[in-house]
């Protein structure tokens, strides 16, 4: 419920973000192979743990940072398992202002832990974020498995090579330039391609071949603007096409802005590159006001109740108030429902029931991960003098998604895995 992302693996969960393999979680972010998780982020292999980020293999822990092999930790310290089972209780995680409480203090601890400048492993030869196990990548972000040879990417997976300028390309895809949701070869300037080579300015189109313009096909060849041609008749007609459209500059340019159904506003562009109503428009893309919700709110915000152990089943029937009131940047929905099934996920993980609707929530979520955006930075280790730099600063520099401004210490490759990993 309430994800995105989160279609690989996932079984019992809510408010989950680019997660797979994972079970019974709530508010998890860019984590895998996990259950029990309740908001955390960047986590590989972790149970029944609370506000966990960039840990792995640990189980039984509350507010951790970087850790690995742990269990029975809070905020980067250890004790007994009798001991951890006290403060939890005394944590009173399933409280609002008890979470809260920890959530704070995590956020701090975050600030403090060091970490790498960018989420690459078994890599060589990338500049971006959150890949893995792939070559030859410049400005690439959430590109996994066997990705090579592309520039400008956003959620590649699965053995894609030789692409640019794309969004969402997997299982195999090769020679795709302006795509978006594409598996084929040879896709040039199309979205929603699922199948099929030789594929130009299409939409929507399954398994098919050598098609140009064309809207809603499956299992066609040779076909221009949604017109049958024989093969002879299509090598003729589609490259004065793409002739006419060279003289008047549009060949090699994605669909313009104005051909979209969808206002700037209603679509991802506003998760990752937020933009206000004038500067949307001002770059040629609509702009769609929400509509007037009517409904009754029956339950405010202040009125929802602080213990999930309080909470009774007539919850399902109310309406309940967002916090925010429909005044944030967040297109808020004002207010929301408790579905029977999360009620019951919130129940069996001991989590409070969310003060927000689930618009606001899944942007929550989207500010806590890094931007698709590059700086070029220094390395902020300290210089110790048991580092390995002694007493001088690490003058390595690298391209990193952590702006200078923010207040995350970032490090270099080689000083985090010695001060930290």
């Amino acid at each position: 419920m309430y994800s995105f992302g989160a279609i690989l693996g996932a079984r019992e969960c809510a408010d989950t973000h680019q997660s797979r393999e994972i079970e019974l979680c709530y508010e998890t972010i860019d984590s895998a192979n996990s259950s029990k998780l309740r908001f955390c982020e960047a986590c590989v292999s972790c149970t029944d743990s609370w506000l966990l980020y960039n840990c792995i293999n640990c189980q039984d822990s509350v507010g951790c940072v970087g850790l690995r092999n742990k269990s029975n930790c809070i905020f980067n310290e250890q004790y007994s398992k009798e001991e951890y089972k006290k403060r939890l209780q005394e944590m009173r995680l399933g409280t609002f202002s008890g979470l809260k409480k920890a959530k704070e203090t995590f956020e701090e601890l975050k600030k403090r832990t060091p970490r790498k400048f960018a989420a690459i492993l078994k890599s060589e030869n990338v500049t971006g974020d959150d890949i893995t196990n792939s070559r030859n990548l410049h400005c690439c972000f959430n590109a996994r498995n066997e990705v090579e040879n592309c520039r400008y990417g956003f959620r590649l997976h699965e053995r894609v090579k030789d692409g640019m300028d794309a969004f969402i390309v997997w299982n195999g895809s090769e020679l795709f330039y302006e795509a978006v949701s594409v598996t084929g070869q040879n896709v040039k300037c199309s979205a929603f391609i699922w199948g099929g080579f030789n594929v130009q300015y299409s939409y929507n189109c399954f398994d098919s071949n050598h098609i140009f313009g064309c809207v809603g096909l499956r299992k066609k060849e040779y076909c221009i603007l949604n017109k049958q041609y024989s093969k002879e008749e299509y090598e003729v007609l589609a490259p004065k096409i793409i002739e006419a459209m060279k003289a008047k500059g549009e060949y090699g340019e994605f669909f313009p802005a104005d051909m979209s159904t969808f206002a700037y506003n209603e679509t991802l562009a506003q998760d990752y590159c937020p933009k206000t109503k004038e500067e949307a428009e001002h770059i040629g893309f609509k702009w769609r006001a929400p509509e007037k919700k009517e409904y009754s709110i029956t339950l405010k915000t202040e009125a929802i109740p602080e213990n999930i152990a309080d909470v009774e089943e007539s919850i399902i029937k109310e309406i309940l108030e967002c916090a925010h009131k429909g005044i944030c940047k967040e297109q808020c929905a004002t207010a929301f429902k408790i579905l029977p099934q999360e009620l019951m996920l919130y129940m069996r993980l001991g989590v409070p029931l969310p003060r927000l609707c689930p618009q606001c929530r899944h942007m929550e979520r989207i500010r806590l991960k890094n931007p698709i955006q590059l700086w070029t930075r220094e390395c902020q280790c300290a210089g110790a003098p048991s580092h390995r730099h002694g007493e001088n600063k690490c003058k390595e520099s690298f391209q990193t998604p952590h702006a200078p401004e923010r207040p995350e210490i970032i490090y270099c490759e080689s000083c985090y895995q010695q001060e930290v990993a």
